[in-house]
């Protein structure tokens, strides 16, 4: 009877979880019908799921047309997440400064399985679009992603390269194993990474790692801006970067003399 129990609550889980990626996915809203269809339950079933979400407010219920989109609450989690990396207020204020001074989007990302970047931290006062794929994007596409995956476990990339699906968003986006582990291999030396309309176009961006004072890389910090404005300021963006992230990283204890 427990383990019936215990499968029946890892269902409903797994049901619960699935509707609110949909919904995240479906900006035109889901009733109960399209619910219950979806996710082959009975419309009953649908139903009591749908009226627990909306109470804890994961969904919102149009008054119109009675469509059930995806709630404010996890807008108020994701708030909270950052939280978990206090080197962000470390980095914050050198951020602001060089974004105003420069005129161009700055971001802090971290990698998350299965290699997946995550924006932490993004000041933007550039006019550069923004981003279709949000805070969350393929590591292999990112200049932010690629100089956390050279820096990363060798073991755990590797797992996950092979994982990996090589969705093209653009013509230049990298798009098999090997040009990824010899890009890679390029960052380490570099320590840098770049990025050249991989991810959408007309964008470009310049990423560096920030360590630690173990000198493990723990996020990187990125350049991002329209094509033209990267490549015309190569160099002295290319400066400004490995200057943003070495500061960063002194403050964080990390000596680069003592830990080349």
């Amino acid at each position: 009877m427990t383990k019936t129990k215990t499968m029946s609550t890892q269902q409903s889980l797994d049901r619960a979880l699935e509707l609110m990626e949909m919904l995240a996915k479906n900006g035109g809203g889901m009733n109960v019908s399209d619910i219950s269809k979806t996710l082959g339950i009975t419309r009953v079933t649908a139903s009591s799921m749908v009226q627990s979400l909306l109470q804890r407010n994961y969904i919102e219920k149009d008054a119109i047309t009675g469509k059930f989109y995806i709630g404010y609450k996890f807008l108020d989690l994701a708030q909270v997440y950052r939280y978990r990396y206090p080197f962000l207020y470390a980095a914050e204020e050198y951020v602001r400064n060089m974004a105003e001074k420069l005129g161009i989007r700055i971001n802090i990302c971290v990698l998350k399985p299965p290699g997946v970047a995550v924006v932490l931290l993004s000041k933007d006062v550039s006019l550069l679009p923004k981003m279709i794929m949000g805070y969350v994007f393929p590591a292999y596409a990112s200049a932010s992603g690629k100089v956390l995956l050279a820096f990363s476990s060798n073991e755990l990339v590797e797992t996950w390269i092979d994982e990996m699906e090589f969705v093209r968003y653009t013509s230049h986006t990298i798009d098999s194993k090997e040009k990824l582990r010899k890009e890679l291999e390029q960052i380490r030396a570099q320590d840098i990474a770049f990025e050249h309309e991989e991810l959408m176009l007309q964008r470009c961006c310049i990423a560096a790692p920030i360590r630690d004072i173990s000198g493990q890389v723990i996020a990187s910090v990125s350049f991002s801006g329209i094509g033209e404005q990267i490549e015309n300021e190569l160099p002295m963006l290319t400066d400004s970067i490995r200057l943003l992230a070495r500061t960063i990283s002194s403050t964080l204890g990390y000596n680069a003399i003592q830990r080349p």
